[in-house]
């Protein structure tokens, strides 16, 4: 595997990085896949090796149930089209981070190099750098490779990297939880970065069940994990109104407002309103802030006051 990652690693200096967005940047995303691929290679070997041959699991629907159409459309404001995927795995054969794929992620990036989403790691790196996340607690949302706990290593950071399905890392420079993990737990974050995660939520896609507000649901649980005033790294695709099943939904002038409700947009890279119109391709990032409201019970105070009323009458009493 050294031998072809070594080769490939040659290749990809010599590719312009001025020249990504066309021919060449088609090719490196082909020699990325094919040292993730020699990764990947290996991480099912040890995965064979920790837990044995992995058990069979159920197929992801390939169709929105009828009922839930008028939901998943927003009462038919939004089309859906087709993309079937597969990416659920089994629950006894969980992916396994390892310092060797850490290393050489990180010597990717330090080399230049970007994940699928091109422009959007500068964009995560700006941001963690602004934000100084350096030594504060971070969570990352949904990353099936540790690419992104990569970067926030590189940014002096320990992140905490949270799934549906289980992970293993045997590196002490990341933990690992799934979501069943996170949530009997007590940990809260300064900070959360969610990349290409929430859009998958509830198409099923990722083993998840079936929910036409997964997504929204997704949003408003992770702000039990932030603090008050903390901050989320936050990218979905956005464009025109769409949902892709079960690959991912688009985010646009409907859906987007409802996805970030409760979240406060204080800082942006990458974004526009050429991009909320699908006139421009390239991947945002969103910084959001965890707003906290305190919602008073007018109604519940006022009957409490009038009972402390009848006890201090009936105390003065004779």
């Amino acid at each position: 595997m050294k031998n072809i990652i070594d080769l490939n690693l040659e290749r990809l200096k010599k590719i312009d990085k001025f020249s990504r967005a066309h021919k060449a940047y088609t090719l490196e995303l082909f020699l990325i896949e094919k040292e993730f691929g020699a990764l990947y290679l290996q991480n099912h070997q040890l995965r064979i090796k920790a837990f044995g041959k992995p058990s069979s699991s159920p197929f992801p629907i390939k169709e929105i149930p009828k009922k839930l159409l008028n939901k998943f459309t927003m009462s038919k404001k939004i089309p859906i089209t087709y993309s079937y995927r597969d990416e659920s795995y089994p629950s006894n054969h969980p992916y396994i981070y390892t310092d060797e794929q850490i290393n050489f992620l990180i010597k990717m990036q330090e080399d230049g190099h970007e994940f699928y989403y091109g422009m959007l790691d500068q964009h995560i790196i700006s941001a963690l750098k602004k934000y100084n996340v350096a030594g504060k607690k971070i969570l990352n949302i949904g990353s099936v490779t540790p690419w992104y706990d990569a970067l926030c290593i590189r940014s002096g950071v320990k992140p905490i990297t949270v799934d549906y399905n289980k992970i293993i890392s045997y590196s002490k420079r990341t933990t690992t939880l799934t979501l069943e993990e996170l949530r009997s737990s007590d940990l809260v974050f300064d900070f959360v970065l969610s990349i290409s995660s929430v859009e998958h939520d509830g198409l099923g896609g990722y083993g998840d069940p079936i929910d036409p507000d997964g997504d929204l649901k997704s949003m408003k649980e992770m702000k039990k994990f932030v603090k008050p005033g903390g901050i989320m790294f936050f990218n979905v695709p956005i464009g025109e109104d769409r949902v892709i099943f079960n690959r991912e939904r688009v985010y646009g002038k409907l859906r987007l407002p409802k996805l970030l409700n409760e979240w406060e947009l204080i800082d942006s890279f990458g974004y526009n309103q050429d991009v909320l119109e699908g006139k421009h391709p390239g991947p945002p990032l969103l910084i959001l802030k965890n707003i906290w409201t305190i919602v008073i019970n007018l109604d519940i105070i006022s009957k409490n006051v009038i009972i402390i009323k009848k006890e201090i009458s009936s105390n003065e009493s004779p």
